[in-house]
C-alpha cells in the first residue's frame, strides 16, 4: 500500500496534479471512523489547535502535533486501508511534511510549484491603492511556501517527486509524470492522461514582461525559481529572455492597437450610417405628415358629406311626417266611410220596414231614401276619389321613403366608413406627431450636443493654438536660458561636491564626539553598575529566561516550546567572546539546526560539532554520533544602544524529542554554563559558511563548504565590525571550471574589492602547466568607513557564468560556480 500527498502552494495548481493521479487509478482519501474528519479537516483542525498562521501570513513553521492527534492519524489510516494506493490534496501539508514522513514510510509526497509569474497572473480582487502591497506580500508568500518544499525535497528525495504544475498541465508532462511515480516511487498506476487545457495559465507576452520587471526587484524569488527547476524531477524548460518578452509584447501591442484602429473604423461607420438612418427618418416623417394633410382633406370632404346626409336626413324625417299626416287623413276619410256604411245599411234596415208601412209613407221614405242613396253616391265617388288619390300618394310616398330609407343607410355606412377612417387616421396623426416630437426632441439634443462639442472643440482649438504660442515662446525662452542654465548645473556640482566634502567632516566629527561621549558613559556606568567580567552563567542553579526544566546535577534540559532565553547581565559596549559548555542533545540534527541570537542579531558559533552532515542526518536514523560534552564559541559586539539594559540570549530549536525512556517531556538540547568574556585584542570575524548562514544564492552546506548557485549573484552577510583597515580572506575549496573562479567579481559594502592569491603558483609550476588544487585562499585589504559599519556587511559574488554537473555526464542537475568554505575579517595596525 502506498499513500500519496500532494501539496503545493495555493497558486500552483496542485489540485489539477491531484486530479491527474486520480483518473490514473489513485484513491481519494475516505473520512476518519469515528471523529468522520477528512484529512484536509484534520489538518485545518490540527493547524488551528496549534496556532499556526494561516498559508501567505508569515513563514511557514513545521507542526509536532501531540498522541491525540496521532491517534486521530492512525484512526484515519485504518479507513482507508482496505485501498492499494489512496491519498490527497491539500496546502496544509505543508506544516506536517516532518509529520508524515516520520508517521509512515508508506508516505509518498508530490510537491508542486509553478512560477512566481503564474501566482502574480492569479491575483484576484486588487484595489489600486493596494497592489504594491498586495504583490509584494504574494511573493513573500510565495518564497516563503516553495522555500520550504525545496528544503523538505533535498533531505528526502527518496521519497519525494518535486513537480513544476505548468509541465503537468500538458499531455506530455502527464505522460512523463506517471512512469516516474510507477518506476521511482513504487506506485502501480495506469497510463490515463486528462486534457487540462482548461487549467493551463497562458499569460500574455505584456504580462510576461511586466512580472519580469517586478521580479527584478525581489532577485531571491527569481533565485529560489531556477533552483526549484535545477532540482526538480519534472521541470517546465519554459523562459523567455527579455527581449524576445519585448518582442512578443510589441507584437501583442500591434495587434490590440490594430485591433483598435479596426473598431474606431467601425465606430465611424456606424455614426455615418446612424446619421443616414437619421436622415432617412426624417424623411419618412416628412412623408408622413404629407400623407396625414391628405387624410386630415379627405376627413374634412367626409365631414362635410356627413353633413349632407344629416341635412337629407331631417329632409327625409319631414317626409316621413308629412306621410303620417296623409295616413291619419286616409284614416279618417275610412272611418267616414265606415260611418256612411252604418248610415246606409240604417236606411237599408229603415226602407225594408217602411214597405211594411203605408203606401205613403212609403212613398215620401223612398224620395228621402232616393235622395239619400244619391248623397251616399255622391259621397262614395268622392271617398272612392279620395281613396284612389291616398293610395296613389300612399305609393308615392313608400316608394321616396324606401328611396330615403336606402339612401339614408348608404349615407350612415359612408359616415361609420368615414368614422373609422377619421379615428385611424386621428390616431396615426396623434402616433406620428408624438414620433415626430421625439425625433424633433431627440434631434434637438443632438444637435445641442453636436453644438456643444463643436463649440468645446473650438475652444480646445482656441487654447490650444494659444499654448502652442505659448510653449513656442516658452521653447525659445529655454534655449536662451540653456546656456546660463549649463552654467549653473557647473556650479551647482562644484558647490555638491564641496557640500558632501563639509558633510563627511562633520560626521567624523560627530562620530568622534559619540565615540568620546560613549567612552565617558560607559566608563560612568562600569563605575557604577558594571558586573564583574568574566560572567559565567551557571544552570545548575537559578536563571533569569525561560523555557527551561528544573535544574540538575550537572546543568538543565531546554524545553518543552521550541525558543529558550536567558537573561544576561548589563554590558559595556565592546566585543566579547561567548562560550557555551554543551552536555547532551535529544538529536544531532536538533544540535545541527539550532539557531542563536543576541539581542535578535544571530551570533556564528564554531565548534567540531558543527560539521555539516548529509541529509541522512536530519531523519535521525543515520545520524553521526557526537562526542559529548562540546564547547562552541562566537566573538559578539556590544553595542551603545544594548548597554542601556540587559541583553537577552535566545535560542531556537527545529524540534524537540521525548526522552527515550519514554515520559511526557520533550527535550532539546542539555546546557551546562553560559561564559562571556571581554576582548582587549582585536580578534579575526568570520563566517564558517558550512553552519547556518544569512544570506541568498546558495545551496545547502556540505561537508567542507556551500556552492554558490543557481543564480548569477550570491550574497553573504557578515558581522558588525568597527571602522578600520581590515584583511578580508576566502577560502575556496572547489570551482566547477577555472574560468568561472578567474572571472568572479566582488563587492563588500557596495563597493569593488580585487583579491589577490594568498599562495600563488611557483614559475616552475606555472612553466609546467601544472593543474592548481584546491583549496585556495584569497586575500584583499579594505578600508571601512563609518557609515559601511553602521549595519551588517554584505559581501557580493558576481559569476560570468554557471555550469551544471550534468552536462558532464553526472546526474547532478544543479548549476554550479564555486565552492566556498568560509569568510575572515581580520583588522589591521593602523600604523
Amino acid at each position: 500500500m502506498k499513500i500519496v500527498l500532494t501539496c503545493g502552494h495555493p497558486t500552483s495548481g496542485y489540485e489539477m496534479i491531484h486530479r491527474v493521479l486520480l483518473n490514473s487509478g489513485l484513491h481519494e482519501a475516505v473520512s476518519c471512523r469515528h471523529e468522520q474528519f477528512s484529512p484536509a479537516d484534520f489538518q485545518r483542525k490540527l493547524c488551528i489547535a496549534h496556532e499556526v498562521p494561516a498559508v501567505g501570513a508569515g513563514e511557514v513553521m513545521q507542526v509536532d502535533p501531540g498522541k491525540v492527534w496521532q491517534n486521530l492519524a492512525v484512526d484515519l489510516f485504518i479507513a482507508n486501508m482496505e485501498n492499494e494506493n489512496w491519498g490527497w490534496a491539500d496546502v496544509n501539508t505543508v506544516h506536517l511534511l516532518a509529520f508524515w514522513h516520520d508517521f509512515d514510510p508508506q508516505i509518498r509526497f508530490v510537491l508542486t510549484y509553478s512560477s512566481p509569474a503564474t501566482a502574480l497572473a492569479r491575483l484576484e480582487n486588487v484595489a489600486d491603492k493596494q497592489v504594491k502591497e498586495v504583490i509584494e506580500d504574494a511573493l513573500q508568500s510565495w518564497l516563503f511556501f516553495n522555500d520550504q518544499l525545496l528544503r523538505f525535497y533535498a533531505r528526502h528525495q527518496d521519497r519525494c517527486l518535486l513537480i513544476n504544475a505548468d509541465a503537468v498541465a500538458r499531455v506530455e508532462g502527464q505522460e512523463k509524470l506517471l512512469p516516474l511515480l510507477r518506476e521511482q516511487r513504487g506506485l502501480s498506476l495506469g497510463t490515463q492522461v486528462v486534457k487540462a487545457t482548461a487549467l493551463e495559465h497562458r499569460e500574455s507576452p505584456i504580462f510576461g514582461l511586466i512580472a519580469s520587471q517586478m521580479l527584478e526587484e525581489m532577485p531571491e524569488v527569481r533565485a529560489l525559481y531556477d533552483e526549484l527547476e535545477g532540482s526538480a524531477d519534472l521541470f517546465s524548460g519554459e523562459s523567455n529572455p527579455r527581449s524576445v518578452l519585448a518582442e512578443m509584447a510589441m507584437a501583442e501591442y500591434q495587434r490590440l492597437a490594430n485591433s483598435l484602429k479596426a473598431g474606431q473604423i467601425a465606430l465611424r461607420e456606424l455614426a455615418s450610417k446612424k446619421h443616414e438612418a437619421q436622415r432617412l427618418s426624417l424623411e419618412k416623417l416628412s412623408a408622413l405628415e404629407q400623407a396625414l394633410a391628405v387624410r386630415e382633406r379627405e376627413a374634412e370632404r367626409h365631414k362635410n358629406d356627413a353633413k349632407q346626409a344629416k341635412e337629407n336626413q331631417e329632409e327625409l324625417k319631414e317626409k316621413q311626417e308629412e306621410k303620417e299626416l296623409l295616413l291619419r287623413q286616409l284614416h279618417q276619410v275610412q272611418e267616414e266611410l265606415e260611418v256612411y256604411f252604418l248610415k246606409a245599411k240604417e236606411l237599408t234596415s229603415e226602407r225594408d220596414e217602411a214597405r211594411r208601412l203605408s203606401a205613403d209613407k212609403l212613398s215620401a221614405l223612398e224620395r228621402k231614401l232616393a235622395t239619400r242613396e244619391r248623397e251616399a253616391e255622391r259621397l262614395t265617388a268622392t271617398a272612392a276619389e279620395r281613396a284612389t288619390k291616398n293610395e296613389e300618394l300612399i305609393r308615392q310616398g313608400e316608394h321616396e321613403a324606401k328611396q330615403l330609407r336606402l339612401q339614408l343607410q348608404q349615407a350612415q355606412e359612408a359616415l361609420e366608413r368615414d368614422l373609422r377612417k377619421a379615428k385611424e387616421l386621428a390616431i396615426e396623426r396623434d402616433r406620428a406627431r408624438q414620433l415626430s416630437v421625439e425625433k424633433l426632441a431627440a434631434l434637438e439634443k443632438i444637435v445641442s450636443v453636436r453644438e456643444a462639442e463643436a463649440e468645446r472643440h473650438k475652444k480646445d482649438a482656441t487654447q490650444a493654438k494659444r499654448r502652442a504660442d505659448d510653449l513656442e515662446r516658452e521653447v525659445a525662452e529655454g534655449k536662451r536660458q540653456a546656456t546660463k542654465l549649463r552654467e549653473l548645473e557647473q556650479e551647482n556640482e562644484l558647490l555638491l561636491l564641496q557640500l558632501h566634502q563639509v558633510q563627511e567632516e562633520l560626521e567624523n566629527y560627530f562620530l568622534k564626539y559619540q565615540e568620546v561621549n560613549a567612552n565617558k558613559q560607559a566608563a560612568s556606568a562600569q563605575a557604577n553598575s558594571a558586573p564583574s567580567l568574566p560572567i559565567t552563567i551557571d544552570l545548575t542553579s537559578d536563571v533569569q529566561g525561560d523555557n527551561w526544566y528544573e535544574a540538575e546535577p550537572d546543568g538543565r534540559w531546554a524545553g518543552p516550546e521550541r525558543s529558550s532565553t536567558i537573561s544576561v547581565p548589563l554590558l559595556q559596549p565592546g566585543e566579547y567572546r561567548m562560550e557555551l559548555d554543551i552536555l547532551d542533545a535529544m538529536s544531532p540534527s536538533i544540535l545541527q539546526n539550532m539557531a542563536i541570537s543576541f539581542n535578535d542579531r544571530t551570533l556564528f558559533f564554531t565548534g567540531d560539532d558543527r560539521q555539516p552532515v548529509s541529509a541522512a542526518v536530519f531523519d535521525g536514523r543515520s545520524a553521526k554520533q557526537v562526542d559529548y560534552p562540546v564547547t562552541w564559541q562566537t566573538v559578539f559586539r556590544v553595542l551603545v544602544a544594548d548597554a542601556e539594559q540587559p541583553g537577552k540570549l535566545r535560542f531556537d530549536f527545529s524540534r524537540l524529542l521525548p526522552p527515550r525512556a519514554g515520559g511526557a517531556r520533550k527535550h532539546a538540547i542539555f546546557l551546562k554554563t553560559v561564559r562571556i568574556v571581554p576582548i582587549l585584542d582585536r580578534e579575526i570575524h568570520g563566517v564558517d559558511l558550512r553552519n547556518r548562514i544569512v544570506g541568498r544564492n546558495w545551496y545547502e552546506p556540505e561537508i567542507d563548504g556551500r556552492w554558490a548557485g543557481p543564480g548569477p549573484v550570491s550574497m553573504l552577510v557578515l558581522p558588525a565590525v568597527k571602522p578600520g583597515r581590515y584583511q578580508i580572506g576566502l577560502e575556496i575549496v572547489d570551482a566547477i571550471a577555472p574560468e568561472v573562479l578567474k572571472g568572479v567579481q566582488y563587492k563588500l559594502a557596495g563597493k569593488p574589492v580585487y583579491f589577490a592569491d594568498a599562495y600563488p603558483q611557483g614559475w616552475l609550476t606555472q612553466a609546467l602547466g601544472k593543474r592548481r588544487h584546491y583549496p585556495i585562499k584569497l586575500v584583499a585589504e579594505v578600508q571601512l568607513l563609518p557609515e559601511q559599519c553602521a549595519s551588517d556587511l554584505e559581501l557580493e559574488f558576481s559569476f560570468v557564468k554557471l555550469i551544471s554537473p550534468a552536462s558532464r555526464g553526472s546526474a547532478d542537475q544543479r548549476m554550479l560556480a564555486i565552492r566556498l568554505k568560509n569568510v575572515t575579517l581580520k583588522p589591521l595596525s593602523s600604523s
